[in-house]
């Protein structure tokens, strides 16, 4: 940036300018597909599965945090909240609970500026 006077001759002087762009919360994190499978009954430790999503903000507007949010009967399964790992807490019982039909939360943590 350069600043001049109206005098004659002028005179000027230069500085550099530096902008930073902070990162907004405005993008969703999304999960990278659904997912699907069959446990057999009495299945506990050897059984996980990694869901995965993706948010394209940074710092920790793009950091999430995984949940169950609904469909998990009887606790049987666990998320873990950092990595999306999901786990087998209770052993499945096919006559207690033949089917699960579970709801996983993804969320950022960052907050909505207005």
């Amino acid at each position: 940036m350069t600043v001049r006077d109206m005098g004659s001759p002028d005179l000027s002087s230069t500085t550099t300018v530096n902008v930073s762009v902070i990162d907004e919360n405005d993008n969703v994190p999304l999960f990278a597909s659904s997912y699907s499978e069959t446990i057999a009954e009495n299945t506990r430790a050897s059984w996980e599965l990694q869901v995965n999503a993706t948010d394209e903000d940074s710092t920790s507007n793009g950091e999430l945090t995984f949940s169950i949010a609904a469909g998990n009967t009887g606790g049987d399964f666990v998320i873990n909240s950092t990595s999306g790992l999901v786990t087998i807490r209770n052993a499945l019982d096919y006559e207690r609970t033949a089917y699960y039909n579970m709801t996983l939360l993804v969320r950022d943590n960052g907050r909505l500026d207005s």
